[in-house]
């Protein structure tokens, strides 16, 4: 910035001038005021801003009540009592609003007036000057009522709330320009003028006197915050009770500002260099011991910003870093979600300083919002989709890394948002996988025919048959005798035809007494090797399988052939001793159309209630088999207890038995994605890189 000194009094008139036209402008581009009323109300700010150029600053009350006596004192009515504490109430409100662009423009008058003692409330361009200008419009219509004043003033609120911020911009830019620089704030920890209650989250609740310590409130103890093991009545506000004042936090926040746009600004540039080969590509040699991670804002550390040693205010800031550096170390999240959320530092450490509770109640918003950010990427490829999705949720929190606050109002917002977003996805995946849903409530059928299929293996002797055989027509075979006998019971055609395959062909394989009989099995055996391959076929099993099927039937129809005395009985015997225990998982699948469904079944195929636990809407990781693991949001839970769970980056669709989720669940082949939530997740594995306490 050139050094060439700034005229003071051209730049204090210019500054007046600016903060008054635009102030003007505003209040008639809406039509609420008139420009008889936009005039009372410029002329009242710029009294404001006379005022306290004009002042000697904060004396003691000894001082400012000189000379104060009863002659002095005038009585208030009530109505205009009554107003004055409501634009009292707008003032405090419009300086959260505009917290941010007041105190760099607050830092700046203090150059240009040489007044290192002026207090922030006291700003010649804050909102105080506004109100009081407001009031003198009021003052002006004396004759309005006290409804009408009070309607007015909450119709000016909106317009203010809306236009203040870029009016304070432009002023900001005003005296940058004019080469008026910003006096270094001092960050120092204080322990008077703490935060008042009302900076801290109506709606979130520090933890009970007997509840157990969340994993954030043993990451703050175990960085020299609260102690964990003390289960006496927490004191009011926590740590925001005992944290920094009002000017100190801000100018906290003006140096936690500054890093957002620094780091806004490389994001906006990286584009640049993923354009141009790296040092990594062109010399690999150099880097083959170096493991990629994803980029972000580095972790924050309270030293690093100027905290010093034994303030309040530091376990929080490192608790803070710490997060980030867990989250990013944990590779089972994905890369855009790690540069996301890490980017989001300032606004958490933001948070936790005008409020405990982020770190000490598992319902605090912005927990929730972060559990949330990771329950979208839930179910995605890597690259391009996680990638795209990245972008989208980063414009989604772009209110929290612009001019935020703290405040709980922002995080709800943009907690709508990616409600929306998530609701959103939900409907597509529930579209995707509606397709399937007749299919599973099928396997929940399969039931009901299971009766019918044991009589016909009693009465065609299936108990005396090899194991091959067995475990063919207990398992693929008895999937096309469930969907036969679903499409039109026992005198259905598909029953008879599929049935009658399993009784001729355990009947080929009994030894035949008489030639008579070894003539008619030579007539039947090409129809019932036919229509036993189309069956094959359409259980879609590999031509190995097949092969090593029909071979085994020739082997035994042969036997069959040969004199009575020849036959071999000891086979099946010898096999029955190898036959599966029951309670085995099974694989299998089902199809009608375009529509392919798995299941993971027991060879029981027994009813059961549902896994304990499991709801619709759960995100899961499930083991299909030693080469498949999906990660699937639960869309259905049929009566036996079956869930319908939809992969939908595969897509897949898995109808698994509740006993073997539950199996699982237990030895950890399967885990929910969404329980603990992140922020838990994280700050326990904080904790745990900490290593001993």
């Amino acid at each position: 910035m050139d050094a060439t000194p700034f005229d003071r009094f051209d730049v204090t008139l210019g500054c007046r001038t600016l903060f008054l036209d635009d102030l003007r402008k505003l209040l008639l581009s809406s039509g609420t005021v008139s420009e008889a009323g936009a005039r009372a109300i410029c002329e009242g700010a710029g009294g404001y801003f006379d005022g306290i150029l004009n002042s000697r600053g904060t004396g003691s009350f000894k001082e400012e009540a000189s000379g104060l006596t009863s002659s002095h004192i005038t009585l208030v009515g009530e109505d205009d009592l009554e107003l004055g504490i409501r634009l009292d109430e707008l003032s405090a409100r419009l300086f959260e609003t505009t917290a941010n662009d007041l105190w760099k423009i607050h830092l700046r008058f203090i150059t240009l007036l040489s007044r290192p003692e002026l207090p922030k409330n006291d700003n010649p361009v804050g909102p105080k000057a506004v109100a009081r200008g407001l009031d003198k419009m009021f003052q002006a219509a004396a004759a309005d009522t006290l409804d009408q004043k009070l309607a007015l003033l909450e119709r000016i609120e909106g317009l203010l709330r809306e236009g203040l911020p870029p009016l304070y911009a432009r002023i900001n830019d005003y005296l940058e320009h004019s080469r008026v620089e910003a006096a270094p704030p001092m960050i120092v920890s204080a322990t008077e003028s703490r935060l008042p209650n009302s900076a801290t989250f109506g709606g979130v609740n520090t933890p009970t006197a007997h509840s157990a310590p969340t994993p954030g409130s043993v990451l703050i103890g175990r960085l020299g915050g609260t102690p964990t093991d003390d289960r006496s009545t927490p004191s009011p506000g926590g740590f925001a009770h005992a944290l920094l004042n009002q000017a100190t936090l801000d100018a906290l926040f003006s140096r936690l500002d500054d890093i957002q746009y620094k780091q806004t600004r490389r994001g906006e540039t990286d584009f640049l260099k993923a354009t141009s080969p790296d040092l990594a590509s062109l010399l690999p040699g150099l880097f083959t011991d170096q493991t990629p991670a994803a980029k972000g804002m580095p972790p924050l550390k309270a030293a690093e910003l100027g905290i010093m040693p034994g303030a309040a205010e530091g376990p929080v800031i490192d608790a803070v870093g710490l997060l980030c550096e867990a989250l990013l170390a944990d590779p089972d999240l994905p890369d855009p979600l790690k540069q996301l959320i890490s980017g989001l530092q300032i606004a958490l450490v933001k948070v936790a300083l005008r409020d405990s509770a982020l770190f000490t109640s598992p319902g605090h918003p912005m927990q929730s919002l972060l559990d949330r950010l990771e329950e979208a990427f839930f179910g995605t490829r890597p690259g391009n989709e996680q990638e795209t999705l990245g972008q989208r949720l980063n414009e989604l929190v772009a209110p929290l890394r612009s001019n935020f606050s703290g405040d709980e109002a922002t995080i709800n917002d943009v907690g709508e948002q990616l409600d929306a977003l998530l609701a959103e996805r939900r409907n597509r995946i529930a579209s995707a996988a509606a397709p399937c849903l007749s299919l599973f409530l099928a396997v929940d059928r399969r039931n009901e025919a299971k009766p019918a299929i044991e009589a016909l293996y009693a009465r065609a002797g299936l108990a005396g048959q090899s194991a091959p055989i067995r475990q063919f027509f207990t398992g693929p075979w008895q999937r096309l005798l469930e969907q036969a006998w679903l499409a039109g019971g026992e005198q259905g055609a598909d029953w008879k035809r599929t049935a009658s395959v399993v009784e001729a062909l355990l009947w080929s394989f009994r030894p035949k007494a008489d030639a008579d009989e070894r003539k008619r099995l030579a007539r039947q055996l090409p129809e019932i090797l036919n229509t036993l391959k189309q069956g094959m076929e359409q259980l879609q099993l590999s031509q190995n399988v097949q092969s090593e099927l029909l071979d085994h039937c020739f082997e035994l129809q042969t036997r069959a052939m040969r004199p009575a005395g020849n036959a071999e009985t000891a086979a099946p015997e010898a096999a029955r001793a190898t036959q599966p225990a029951s309670g085995e998982p099974v694989r299998g699948r089902l199809s009608e159309g375009d529509c392919v469904l798995h299941t993971l079944d027991l060879d029981d195929n027994a009813a059961t209630e549902r896994a304990a636990d499991v709801r619709i809407g759960d995100w899961l990781a499930v083991a299909v088999d030693e080469a498949l693991s999906i990660q699937a949001t639960v869309c259905e839970i049929s009566a036996s207890g079956r869930c319908l769970l939809f992969d939908p980056a595969l897509p897949f669709a898995l109808a698994i038995h509740p006993r073997l989720l539950e199996a699982q669940l237990k030895d950890g082949a399967a885990r929910f994605l969404d329980r603990p939530g992140l922020f838990e997740r994280t700050s326990r594995a904080a904790v745990e890189r900490m290593g001993p306490a």
